[in-house]
């Protein structure tokens, strides 16, 4: 077991401590289709509504815990990335690029998506930038934390 790995387990222990409600919703996901659970994790639900903080914590709980089926898992970080463009986003991101994560090549697309959006959104600073480069892995690799 990594490192990476251990600090996954303790944060998805913290977060099911502080949103228990949301266990069902993450273990429905992890298993399922985005057919089954695209409302869910568009907050198109009362499971977690977009406008509510739950729906934060559920995407950053799949994150933490990444859905098995591939569409699913490759579209979560987008999902986090439209909710909260911040260092918030970014320090969660390099945390899960690390060698063996389930969903380090998902991160890395949803960085390079990001960073090509930007041209035309600015949403992200200079710096910014630079840490989504990192996390692309078109810059220095990330270690796991």
């Amino acid at each position: 077991v990594s490192d990476g790995d251990e600090w996954r387990q303790k944060e998805i222990e913290a977060l099911a401590a502080e949103a228990p409600e949301l266990a069902a919703a993450a273990a429905t996901i992890k298993t399922g289709t985005w057919a089954e659970n695209g409302a869910i994790l568009e907050g198109a639900s009362d499971v977690a509504p977009r406008t509510s903080s739950t729906y934060q914590k559920l995407l950053f709980w799949m994150h933490l815990d990444p859905p098995e089926n591939a569409e699913v898992r490759a579209k979560i970080p987008a999902l986090l990335a439209a909710l909260r463009p911040d260092d918030t986003l970014l320090d969660l991101w390099k945390k899960l690029v690390y060698e063996g994560s389930a969903n380090a090549e998902d991160i890395r697309a949803a960085a390079k998506q990001q960073i090509h959006h930007n041209t035309e959104s600015k949403v992200w600073t200079e710096a910014q930038i630079k840490t989504l480069t990192d996390i692309a892995g078109w810059g220095v690799a990330t270690a796991a934390p």
